[in-house]
């Protein structure tokens, strides 16, 4: 069975892990295509996206995993550039920052 593309809001969080101190591109000139990419795909389209997280996370510098799945701990070990994308439902009423 297909699951068809969302069509309720969600949020959108893409994280890049990547080496070395400077990552190798900005973020918003990396969700953008991220986000266009899951068009069709996880959601009808990136209108839909309410709130984003976007970061980048050094795996070669030290850091305290916790809570994470068995698929994202075996990425970050290996020790390679990977982009790694949450999508939830949005929250709702949504929060304002603070």
């Amino acid at each position: 069975m297909v699951e068809r593309p969302a069509e309720r809001q969600i949020e959108g969080h893409p994280h890049h892990f990547h080496v070395g101190e400077k990552p190798p591109l900005d973020v918003d000139n990396m969700s953008k295509p991220i986000h266009d990419v899951m068009n069709k795909l996880v959601y009808e389209d990136d209108r839909q996206i309410r709130q984003a997280e976007i970061t980048h996370v050094r795996i070669d510098a030290p850091m305290v995993i916790v809570g994470a799945s068995k698929m994202l701990v075996d990425a970050v070990r290996a020790g390679r550039q990977f982009v790694y994308v949450r999508i939830e439902d949005a929250v709702e009423p949504f929060p304002l920052p603070k």
